[in-house]
């Protein structure tokens, strides 16, 4: 297997919490390698815990991108799926790590919304819900069927936590990308330890948006928000703050 340099950083999750927002905002700084797509490395590339090559890896991103000072994967699905982090620490332990997370009922849904415009789901979503609880209970983690299972983030940021140092890790709002965009790109461009003030700096964007017919309604809120107490309250004592 050929030696090749290493990835930097990565942008794992969650997903529908503006990792693509962001992945594009980093490619906008000029010492900053990100891909167009998610290269989803270390879960379709480690079936059956065999690893391709690294120089499949290396051409998501190309020779000029991999030559800058930070090279990153975004790829949110790392943050759920299991292994993936213990893939990424064997590959990388000095790996920097960047999670935004959002609200976990509004992430659900529009999680049902997605895989509902794309054909993938047809019942409403809290069939979906009941069914997929089922599932998970069958046969695990899975990668479509995770609308509810996604949002449970203090087990997956304990994980994340025994792996990679708090220092090598950043944590953020979604709302914050939002809400307060340079300020926010600042931590982020400051945490991968390149130039915080860009010049052109990003200007703010809606990169992806699935504002329409689909809304969740109160009853919904209201169950998913019961669903999610207990692990809302082991996240505040993880991280100092609750949605």
């Amino acid at each position: 297997m050929e030696t090749a340099p290493k990835i930097d950083f990565s942008v794992i999750g969650a997903q529908k919490s503006g990792t693509t927002a962001l992945r594009y905002f980093l490619s906008l700084h000029p010492e900053i390698g990100v891909t167009d797509r998610e290269p989803h490395y270390f879960d379709h590339g480690y079936k059956r815990d065999r690893p391709r090559e690294f120089d499949t890896y290396y051409r998501f991103f190309g020779e000029e991108r991999l030559s800058r000072k930070m090279t990153g994967d975004v790829t949110p699905i790392y943050l759920y799926m299991p292994g993936c982090l213990e893939r990424m620490r064997a590959f990388n332990a000095n790996m920097k790590i960047v999670v935004l997370l959002r609200d976990p009922a509004d992430r659900a849904h529009s999680q049902w919304v997605m895989q509902i415009e794309k054909g993938e789901e047809n019942r409403p979503f809290l069939h979906a819900l009941l069914n997929e609880r089922a599932h998970f209970l069958a046969h695990g983690p899975d990668r479509v069927v995770s609308y509810a299972q996604r949002g449970f983030y203090a087990a997956q940021l304990e994980n994340l936590f025994q792996l990679f140092p708090r220092s090598q890790c950043l944590i953020l709002r979604t709302e914050d990308l939002l809400k307060d965009h340079t300020a926010t790109l600042k931590s982020v461009f400051k945490f991968l330890g390149v130039d915080e003030t860009p010049s052109p700096f990003p200007e703010p964007k809606m990169v992806h948006s699935r504002a329409g017919r689909w809304r969740l309604s109160p009853i919904e809120r209201a169950l998913l928000k019961g669903l999610y107490t207990e692990d809302q309250k082991r996240l505040e004592q993880l991280i100092g703050w609750r949605f």
